[in-house]
């Protein structure tokens, strides 16, 4: 999987040479246009990294990446939703509008002191640089389940952002539901803010409760 703008794509050339070769193109940290990411989709594009993240904002006389995003059925937009990096009315904005996301963590390692050779701390459950910039998360992508959750989506379809979709866009046809014939890789979650997140895990089959 790699992540370009379109932009930077000159004639899509590498998008198209990407896809060809089985390579999952995602568009993100883009300043394109609306009539550029169709045409990357076109080109063979299908996904876009971290919605709203990374990608000029929203205007309704001016539409870009996010609103192809969430308009155009080939692509398939990834979320961080550590409700730092978009806020919660904005994650009910898109959830709606959008069938198909994926919920990513966005998460780096705190405890490392630097990100990319920058210096960064946490602070709120996020990561920033010195000078306050938003430079990461560290929540799991089961702690995005929940926080869904907690705004009220359903299990069901929680799950979905949590795996099913991500499974889907990747071809990975062996995981992602619960049917015969399908890898026995689970995860439960206890929903009580109060209580670990984590009450199990399977992998194959093996495993259990904590």
């Amino acid at each position: 999987m790699v992540t370009l703008a379109p932009e930077a794509d000159p004639g899509l050339a590498a998008t198209r040479l990407l896809t060809e070769r089985g390579v999952l193109v995602a568009l993100g940290h883009s300043t394109c246009s609306f009539a550029e990411a169709v045409a990357a989709a076109d080109a063979g594009a299908r996904a876009v990294t971290h919605l709203f993240n990374g990608m000029r904002p929203m205007h309704h006389r001016n539409p870009g990446l996010a609103e192809a995003a969430l308009v155009d059925p080939r692509l398939t937009p990834t979320l961080i939703v550590d409700l730092h990096h978009v806020s919660a009315p904005s994650v009910e904005l898109a959830l709606p509008a959008k069938e198909r996301i994926v919920l990513v963590s966005d998460a780096v390692a705190p405890g490392a002191g630097t990100s990319g050779g920058l210096d960064i701390v946490e602070r709120e459950g996020a990561v920033f640089l010195r000078d306050g910039t938003l430079a990461g998360s560290t929540i799991s992508v089961a702690d995005a389940v929940r926080n869904v959750l907690d705004m009220g989506v359903d299990a069901a379809r929680s799950g979905a952002l949590g795996s099913g979709h991500a499974c889907e866009l990747i071809g990975d046809g062996t995981r992602g539901r619960l049917a015969p014939g399908m890898r026995a890789d689970l995860v439960a979650l206890d929903r009580g803010r109060s209580a670990p997140g984590l009450v199990g895990v399977w992998i194959g089959g093996r495993g259990g409760a904590r």
